[in-house]
């Protein structure tokens, strides 16, 4: 399959909410499932590609680009018009979670998801003969939900309690041994191929975890004389269960504060869309 990756067409824009492994989709627990982006040509609606966020085993971020020669079934978003350059080399490149680490609740393919589609509408609003018009508002502003507004015109990710482990997009070994070429984040005129994939170079070593404090639960066996004996093992764990429960709670708040901050750029929408990653103003 050659294409011309230059060329400006318009793209049918949908989402697969999938579980890892399956070609099944459906919007049914949403949160819990691995979220793709899917592209169709309109003129031709024979092929499409679908963009997400796996992990390699080692934990390392990588976009890998499928391409289909027949079309992918997703939910619709939207229309795209622009180039398919646009998608798989400019805003791959300037995506803000390269050079992150992958987290499960703060970090993950959701995020990335919500966050393409954002960095899309920016460029269309900055870029002569883009245009990105959303045709299903409800599914769009679900999809954007995983992101936050901060002060000054930034968005960063929500805490997602609901995605499972299961359905994080994992590829076993190196994307080279996964069957995907990998290419490099640069723009590229003509792209031949079944797949490939944009590489994140390596970047920080990964967000420094905070350990967390839990409840120790102890077994006690109380016979007909031990009542009082239960009621001050009853005295002595309960507040022992309160200390562990606010040393989570506190856990918890201060992994928020750090991901909001960590994972903070700049609204594309309304301060534009950077030329490339290092011109963004706060990096990780």
């Amino acid at each position: 399959m050659n294409i011309d990756g230059e060329k400006i067409a318009d793209f049918d824009v949908g989402i697969r909410f999938q579980e890892v492994g399956q070609e099944k989709s459906n919007e049914d627990s949403i949160r819990k499932k691995h979220w793709a982006l899917v592209f169709t040509s309109t003129s031709e609606k024979t092929w499409s590609f679908q963009i997400e966020l796996c992990k390699e085993d080692k934990g390392k971020l990588v976009f890998p680009v499928q391409l289909f020669d027949k079309r992918i079934d997703s939910f619709p978003l939207g229309t795209w018009t622009g180039s398919f350059n646009d998608i798989v080399t400019h805003l791959m490149e300037i995506h803000p979670m390269r050079f992150s680490s992958y987290n499960l609740k703060w970090n993950n393919c959701q995020h990335w998801a919500a966050t393409m589609l954002v960095f899309m509408k920016g460029l269309a609003t900055e870029k002569t003969n883009r245009w990105f018009i959303i045709t299903n508002y409800d599914r769009y502003n679900r999809v954007l939900s995983v992101l936050d507004e901060k002060e000054n015109n930034e968005l960063c990710h929500k805490y997602n309690p609901y995605l499972k482990t299961g359905n994080v997009a994992v590829l076993g070994g190196s994307a080279a041994a996964a069957g995907i070429s990998i290419i490099a984040a640069t723009a590229t005129t003509t792209v031949a191929g079944t797949t490939l994939a944009i590489v994140p170079a390596t970047g920080l070593a990964g967000f420094l975890g905070m350990s967390t404090l839990g409840t120790v639960a102890t077994s006690v066996t109380v016979n007909a004389v031990g009542v009082t004996a239960a009621a001050t093992v009853g005295a002595i764990a309960l507040p022992i269960a309160l200390v562990g429960t606010t040393f989570l709670a506190l856990d918890f708040f201060c992994d928020r504060s750090r991901w909001r901050s960590w994972s903070a750029y700049k609204d594309p929408r309304v301060s534009g869309v950077p030329k490339k990653w290092a011109d963004f103003s706060k990096l990780y």
